[in-house]
């Protein structure tokens, strides 16, 4: 319990690699979702002061998908829907529900590093603090080289704050 309760906590800073965020968000079990991940982040969202709706309107996505997902099989054929207003009112909520869990994905992103800053905690395995050690151009993998112009970036610092007086 213990453990599995801080792999939880550290699930944006321990893996210094950028994970591609529809992988996390569209695939495998409902992990973006999971309300107790929601609570989480609500939780961090109150203590920082900012609004939480964007998680109440994860929680209504979730549901929603799964109400549409749950539902009997449509027939999308010319004879059945000659204007294609369903086939592409489904397209277009399945684009909108996207943008919206991508913004709350970076916004998490965003939040959980700025919370571990101001509580001094340090990111393992080469992971850096937003507004610390911002030195390469994606920021927060361990590739020790510039993307674009592949010069290698200086050495990171292992001390980020001075030492306790």
């Amino acid at each position: 319990m213990y453990t599995r309760s801080q792999r939880l906590l550290n699930q944006y800073l321990g893996s210094p690699r950028i994970v591609n965020p529809s992988n996390q968000i569209h695939s495998g079990p409902k992990w973006f979702t999971d309300p107790e991940r929601l609570l989480q982040h609500k939780l961090l969202y109150y203590y920082m002061g900012v609004d939480s709706l964007p998680l109440r309107r994860l929680g209504i996505i979730r549901a929603e998908r799964s109400r549409i997902r749950m539902a009997p099989r449509q027939k999308f054929s010319s004879s059945n829907d000659p204007t294609g207003y369903r086939r592409s009112r489904f397209a277009q909520l399945s684009l909108w529900y996207k943008r919206c869990m991508y913004q709350e994905w970076w916004l998490q992103h965003l939040y959980t590093r700025f919370a571990w800053g101001r509580c001094r905690h340090y990111p393992c395995d080469g992971g850096k603090i937003h507004g610390i050690s911002g030195n390469g151009v994606w920021g927060y993998d361990k590739v020790n080289v510039e993307r674009y112009s592949r010069h290698p970036l200086p050495a990171q610092a292992k001390e980020i704050y001075e030492r306790r007086k």
